[in-house]
């Protein structure tokens, strides 16, 4: 059950990635060319106010005010209209132009000040290109407050989403160390129980070579002990049979001595033991030989039986140590690849967790490529729109007096016409 969780939840994930990588690849795309468009205005605008900086400094040089006299026949020559002119202005296209002006102070905007020399310039009554103009300044403006709206919308999706990315990157960075570790531990474990895995082999190796010496020593000890007993057997049965075969003679080494008379010199009567009587004799030495026989028999008896009692012992010992160092060998084959298994997990954490910190440094360097336009937009989004406000205000008053001031113009002709008529 958990594993059916665990796959489904992957494959749920899986699918949500692949699609925020495409929302992001998109959304990136749209971010750059975002850039590039603001670069662009940037450096169009800081080119256009470079222009009119000259402009202006060339137009307030003393040689340009001496030209102005000169040509103007006027004392007080510049680059604005002066209040004489405004004189001559109908009051709504005053209006007009007060308005712009005043709004183009407080906005510092180019095109406000533009319009508005425009709307002074006018001849009066032609102000369908002045209305034209306006209109476009109007869409204008929608359009950049839509712009910088959906640029700061962008930007905080971006900047949450970065975020969040980084979050997840940063904890799966964690997970990626801690399971390193952890296999680093796992790996120091498995090679340390490989050493003494090693180290108990050799321990066996070393028994059992012992026991094979200890074994042939034991061997050649049996086999040294039971040729000596054979010997003896051998020797004492020789004996035997050469005591035997004397007993069983007729002749005697003892000689009985002759009858001779006796007499008062004649010394005291030797008298020898009868025959009969060294019949026993012989058969106790025989029947002690028999006794020494017998015991060398049993002993060789004895021998062979503790000899094989040893030798099954050894085997089974031999058996026990042979299977032992087997098991060994294959606890370190075992181990050897535990440890080249979690060598591998290793090394597949350690991809992932560079993949995951070099994700991690591009979303890092990411959002320090969008951080200058993005911080500027958010900035700067309150006070933007607050100035395209006052220009949208502007504009609509200038507009509203240039439609007033048509309006008088149309109706002031068309009095004219009956008049004359």
């Amino acid at each position: 059950m958990a594993l059916s969780e665990a796959t489904q939840s992957y494959d749920d994930t899986e699918a949500q990635m692949k699609a925020d990588t495409k929302f992001f690849d998109a959304s990136k795309e749209r971010c750059q060319k975002g850039s590039e468009e603001w670069e662009l205005r940037k450096e169009n605008r800081a080119t256009e106010l470079d222009g009119i900086k000259e402009a202006i400094e060339i137009l307030s040089s003393d040689e340009a005010r001496e030209q102005f006299e000169t040509s103007f026949k006027s004392g007080d020559a510049s680059f604005f209209q002066v209040a004489s002119s405004n004189d001559e202005m109908a009051p709504s296209v005053k209006h007009a132009y007060e308005a712009l002006k005043k709004q183009a102070t407080n906005t510092h905007s180019l095109r406000l000040a533009k319009l508005a020399t425009t709307v002074r310039s006018e001849k009066s009554g032609h102000f369908d290109k002045v209305m034209t103009a306006i209109d476009e300044v109007i869409t204008t403006l929608k359009e950049e407050e839509k712009e910088d709206i959906e640029k700061r919308d962008e930007c905080k999706d971006k900047y949450q989403e970065i975020q969040s990315t980084s979050n997840d990157l940063e904890w799966k960075i964690e997970k990626n160390n801690a399971k390193i570790n952890k296999l680093e531990k796992l790996i120091a474990k498995k090679e340390a129980e490989k050493t003494k895995t090693i180290e108990q082999i050799e321990d066996v190796l070393k028994n059992i070579e012992t026991m094979e010496e200890e074994r042939k020593e034991e061997n050649a000890a049996f086999l040294q002990a039971k040729s000596d007993d054979k010997a003896a057997i051998e020797l004492i049965g020789q004996a035997k049979k050469a005591l035997a075969e004397f007993h069983k003679s007729k002749d005697s080494l003892i000689q009985k001595p002759e009858e001779f008379a006796v007499s008062e010199d004649q010394a005291p009567e030797l008298k020898f033991s009868d025959a009969e009587s060294r019949k026993g004799q012989s058969k106790g030495i025989l029947g002690l030989m028999d006794v020494l026989i017998e015991d060398l028999e049993v002993e060789i008896k004895n021998g062979q039986k503790e000899e094989a009692e040893a030798q099954t012992e050894f085997e089974e010992s031999l058996e026990a140590a042979k299977n032992l160092e087997k098991e060994l060998r294959e606890k370190k084959v075992n181990l050897n690849e535990q440890i080249a298994d979690h060598g591998e997990n290793k090394d597949d954490e350690n991809d992932k967790l560079e993949e995951n910190t070099g994700s991690l440094q591009d979303e890092n360097d990411y959002k320090a490529e969008i951080k200058p336009d993005c911080d500027f937009i958010l900035r700067a989004f309150d006070k933007r729109d607050a100035a395209r406000q006052s220009e949208m205000d502007g504009l609509i008053k200038a507009k509203e007096y240039l439609s007033g001031a048509s309006l008088l113009q149309k109706v002031s002709s068309h009095s004219h016409l009956r008049g004359s008529v």
